[in-house]
């Protein structure tokens, strides 16, 4: 036997000893089956051993997982070919952590997906082709939507429609698996916001319970002022109502219609009853119930006390004097402290004058030669009145006495000249020889009082108090023109009118430094300058006009308004005016229908007997049922302010991230 033969021999052998017999085969042929039922009867527990955190983080990756091979970009994150084993997913989803992680994860996906719209939205609306192209804009406005709808969805379409393109997305497969939990994803989103907007009533309920009242109502206050209403103006009932509004959410105040709050605020501090359409403005409510004046009693009762109001008003503190007496009494009021001041300083000048002696010789010359050569190097010397050359004249030639009790007189002489004259240049020229006849007096004192200064110190109290009367006499113009004679009492209304406001400002500060009892009779010819021009007593009978108002408003203004009667009292009068306007202003005539009157006229032609006075039976019935509707509405006017809410996201985060666990796991 060959070595070939032998090697083949010895292979034959060693395959027939180890081939196994029938009856082995058949064994070894039944034990994997056994281990294939044993394994679907008992499947392996690959979650043994690792704890709640580590199968959470499994939930959460298996979300990524299915939203990546939902989308097609599973070869992304692991090999092509790459799949999870058999049954994997059936032992994850068992597992309340590996539940709860699964929900965790698709959660936070919609958030990342949401805001990531909503920012893709807004970048591509801010781009330079955004504002040249309307499509671009328009598809960023779409992409930054469907970010809103996803993270905070305004209505249950917005709702379903976010939970479906999620339900979608996260279910890898077949197109009837993804359309199934695309159905499933609607349902979530709509039951989600269904469960929050309950869950947001239920909170609020609470919170207002718990939740303080003063605090609210500063805060209240604070935001309404802002728009400029008083929140303690307004009546109670209405005052609760912000109150229950601003413990559900203090955005909300900033929903309701202050117009409407102002104006029924204004009706409550005045003491009005408003109407509905007093209240809301709207231009139906207003011409109906102006119509209803004329034909009902309540409604024309609730005209006749808000006019009567209004009246009363603009004439509080009035009085009942006329133009002519208020204008005398401030009249009196300054010529009567000027002539005080005169007097004053009359009796100091006398005063010096007896301390100096009557006959104390002063030098002309010298006085007249420097007060000249003064003017004359200011170019003013023509510029001096006939009756002062004339005493320059008298006095150098020894004509006139010039001593200190005639220089006393010429000073004051001069004051009285400088005040009165109109002429600037001659005032100016007059000043120069007051001022060096003033050194001559004073220094002459100085040397015959042989160093005293008695009688200089009683000449300069005497001068101080002339001065203290001149500044009084030209400190405002209107003081300057009762002084001089051209000022008409009866015209004191017109002057407050066309006052400037530094003017009137200037006038108080005078009666707070001097106590001169101004202001008094101003602020009065303003009251009646102000009912005058609303009541047109003289043509109407005293009944309110609203025009009337505006105009005398109008003319004083806001600060000569505060300046006369304070904040609080200008704001009294600006109260009402709004109101006295809401109610007589009538906003424009809403267009009317004649197609029911003309039914009417043309059933009531029809030639059947009975039939016309059975229809105005009818239409009349019914005219006065809507008219008693009509005038109850009016006469009721309470604002109900119902704000609409935001809808409260939900507390469920397995219901509002729809189609978390999806319908079939791979």
């Amino acid at each position: 036997m060959t070595e070939q033969e032998e090697f083949e021999f010895r292979m034959r052998l060693e395959q027939e000893q180890a081939a196994p017999s029938p009856e082995q085969s058949q064994v070894q042929a039944a034990q994997p089956q056994q281990e294939v039922a044993a394994q679907s009867q008992t499947p392996p527990d690959r979650l043994r051993g690792r704890n709640w955190l580590e199968r959470g983080t499994l939930g959460a990756g298996k979300a990524v997982a299915d939203l990546m091979e939902g989308v097609g970009l599973g070869g992304a994150l692991w090999p092509r070919g790459w799949q999870r084993a058999p049954g994997a997913d059936d032992d994850l989803m068992s597992d309340p952590a590996g539940i709860g992680g699964n929900i965790a994860g698709q959660v936070g996906i919609g958030v990342l997906g949401g805001k990531a719209l909503q920012g893709a939205g807004k970048a591509v609306q801010s781009v330079g082709a955004a504002r040249a192209m309307p499509v671009v804009k328009s598809a960023g406005g779409l992409l930054e939507m469907g970010g809103n709808a996803i993270l905070n969805p305004t209505n249950y379409r917005q709702a379903a429609g976010a939970g479906a393109a999620f339900g979608l997305l996260t279910q890898p497969g077949d197109l009837p698996g993804r359309l199934a939990n695309a159905a499933t994803g609607a349902i979530g989103g709509t039951a989600g916001m269904a469960v929050g907007r309950g869950v947001g009533k239920v909170v609020s309920g609470v919170k207002s319970l718990i939740t303080p009242k003063a605090p609210i109502e500063m805060e209240i206050s604070a935001k309404l002022a802002q728009d400029g209403v008083d929140y303690f103006s307004l009546p109670k009932a209405i005052k609760e109502q912000m109150v229950t509004i601003g413990k559900r959410s203090l955005d909300d105040i900033g929903q309701v219609d202050t117009e409407q709050l102002s104006r029924m605020a204004d009706f409550n501090k005045l003491g009005i009853t408003p109407t509905r359409g007093w209240v809301t403005r709207d231009a139906k409510d207003w011409w109906m119930e102006n119509n209803l004046n004329t034909v009902d009693d309540q409604i024309q009762a609730r005209f006749v006390d808000a006019n009567r109001t209004l009246l009363q008003g603009v004439s509080k503190g009035a009085g009942d004097a006329t133009d002519y007496q208020r204008g005398q009494v401030l009249k009196n009021s300054v010529t009567g402290y000027d002539d005080a001041l005169k007097k004053k300083a009359d009796t100091l000048y006398q005063s010096a004058r007896d301390t100096a002696g009557r006959d104390i010789p002063l030098d002309a010359p010298r006085f007249i030669n420097n007060a000249s050569a003064d003017l004359d190097q200011q170019m003013l010397g023509s510029k001096l009145p006939a009756d002062t050359l004339s005493w320059f004249k008298n006095a150098t030639e020894g004509k006139e006495p010039f001593d200190m009790g005639t220089a006393l007189q010429r000073l004051q002489a001069l004051n009285g000249r400088i005040y009165s004259t109109s002429d600037r240049a001659e005032a100016t020229a007059l000043g120069i020889v007051k001022n060096h006849l003033i050194k001559e007096i004073e220094g002459n004192g100085d040397a015959r009082s042989g160093g005293q200064k008695e009688l200089a110190d009683a000449f300069q109290t005497a001068r101080t108090a002339a001065a203290d009367r001149f500044r009084f006499q030209e400190s405002n113009p209107l003081i300057d023109k009762i002084l001089k004679g051209k000022y008409a009492p009866e015209d004191l209304p017109e002057i407050v009118g066309r006052m400037k406001v530094d003017d009137l400002n200037g006038l108080s500060q005078l009666e707070a430094q001097r106590g001169v009892p101004i202001m008094g009779a101003l602020r009065d010819s303003a009251r009646a300058y102000i009912r005058d021009a609303s009541t047109l007593q003289s043509e109407t009978g005293g009944s309110f006009t609203i025009n009337g108002m505006r105009k005398a408003i109008d003319k004083i203004g806001p600060e000569k308004g505060k300046a006369l009667f304070g904040k609080e009292g200008w704001e009294e009068y600006l109260q009402i005016l709004r109101a006295g306007g809401a109610i007589n202003n009538p906003p424009m005539k809403p267009a009317g229908s004649s197609t029911a009157p003309n039914l009417l006229r043309m059933m009531q032609q029809l030639p059947i007997p009975g039939i016309p006075q059975s229809l105005n039976l009818v239409f009349s019935g019914i005219g006065k049922a809507k008219q008693m509707s009509n005038v109850g509405a009016a006469l009721n006017p309470s604002i109900k302010m119902s704000v609409p809410r935001t809808p409260q996201p939900s507390i469920l985060p397995l219901i509002t991230a729809p189609g978390l666990l999806g319908i079939s796991e791979q």
